[in-house]
């Protein structure tokens, strides 16, 4: 029997797979007119500030809304285990969102808040096995840095809260914050896209 929730996490899937395309074909666009180019990211958390050490990765592509001014849309995976000490515990969690963002340039420096939809899903230890909880979830947070062509470095604040009902399980509610430094590559075909 098919649950309101499977449902609605085999739709969250199929429309991350659809952004993650979405994003690929970004590169086609350059012809139009503003600051249009992608950039693959690589970010790594910063475990002083939370009980998880991870990494992850994200596509992302922008569109010139003016000379300073983009939007954009992401998607990526990131993948954290919980640390407390110097011991690692089994329980994984993973991220797999769609965000949309307004990126405000100033020079070098640039801001970016975010906000989208998508998977919060884990692995649990669990009596000697593991549960893998999977929930649809809201995420949003802000993301700041420095460029300097072809690539950028900065700090990248994201919160995550899980959506669905109780029916989902022990996951429903679920929060998960983190705090990460990273480093983008940007592929863009305007030699002046970064000043």
């Amino acid at each position: 029997m098919i649950t309101i929730d499977k449902l609605m996490r085999k739709k969250t899937t199929k429309w991350i797979l659809g952004a993650i395309l979405s994003v690929t074909s970004f590169s086609n666009i350059y012809s139009q007119k503003g600051n249009n180019s992608m950039a693959l990211t690589f970010e790594y958390t910063m475990p002083y500030f939370q009980d998880e050490t991870g990494w992850g990765f994200s596509v992302k592509g922008f569109y010139g809304l003016r000379k300073s001014a983009q939007f954009t849309i992401a998607t990526g995976l990131s993948i954290f285990r919980t640390v407390q000490g110097s011991r690692v515990f089994g329980e994984t969690t993973r991220l797999m969102p769609l965000l949309f963002g307004y990126r405000q340039n100033d020079g070098r420096f640039w801001m970016e808040p975010k906000f989208g939809l998508g998977l919060l899903s884990g692995r649990i230890p669990i009596g000697g096995d593991f549960a893998k909880p999977s929930i649809t979830a809201l995420f949003g947070g802000i993301s700041t840095g420095f460029a300097f062509k072809p690539f950028s470095v900065g700090v990248n604040f994201l919160g995550v809260k899980g959506i669905e009902n109780s029916s989902a399980g022990t996951w429903h509610n679920r929060n998960f914050n983190y705090v990460a430094i990273f480093l983008g590559i940007n592929f863009s075909k305007k030699k002046n896209f970064i000043k």
